[in-house]
């Protein structure tokens, strides 16, 4: 076992207590919305009228879900710039890997937190919906949530990969910025 795998692992081991922490906010909300149960209004007709709460969950789980697919690319994007700006990142992932691979993987974390944190915000609105709305459907908003958020759990292997296309990436803008001084 090298230093290289021991780092990635508490790193990775990291990112999957912060996620799954977010993750299980969701399913302990939602738990609390199936033992309580919707709202009683007393009496009024709240399951006839337009479910709006749950139809704003819904927008949110749509709009959320596309944005946690497109916000960690935009930072990764914006730490590849970092790093081709720095002079500490000349020498690429592979002869500097102790920096570069430290940043990078901040900014793989904060894609993550992000993305989950967008998607969690859809899932309580779920839950919310739930309550105030009646509408069953509605934790099918937090359990597609919950699935997405398994979707992208971090693991080493997957980590690995993307710290591995990362490095790719920068020496492809480096070479890039190297063709475009000359």
């Amino acid at each position: 076992m090298n230093d290289d795998s021991i780092s990635i692992r508490g790193y990775v081991r990291t990112t999957q207590i912060i996620v799954l922490a977010l993750l299980l906010g969701v399913v302990g909300f939602a738990a609390f919305c199936v033992v309580q149960g919707p709202m009683d209004h007393d009496g009024l007709a709240v399951r006839d009228s337009l479910p709006v709460v749950s139809m704003v969950a819904a927008a949110m789980l749509v709009t959320n879900a596309v944005l946690s697919f497109i916000l960690p690319g935009i930072i990764t994007q914006g730490a590849l710039t970092a790093l081709l700006r720095d002079s500490g990142a000349e020498a690429g992932l592979q002869e500097d890997g102790g920096a570069v691979q430290t940043r990078l993987q901040r900014s793989h974390q904060a894609g993550l937190i992000v993305a989950t944190g967008l998607l969690e915000a859809a899932g309580f609105a779920g839950g919310v919906g739930y309550l105030i709305d009646g509408q069953v459907w509605a934790l099918g908003i937090v359990a597609a949530v919950v699935l997405l958020i398994l979707i992208r759990f971090p693991g080493e292997m997957r980590t690995r990969a993307w710290l591995d296309r990362q490095g790719e990436r920068l020496r492809g803008l480096r070479q890039e910025t190297q063709f475009g001084e000359r």
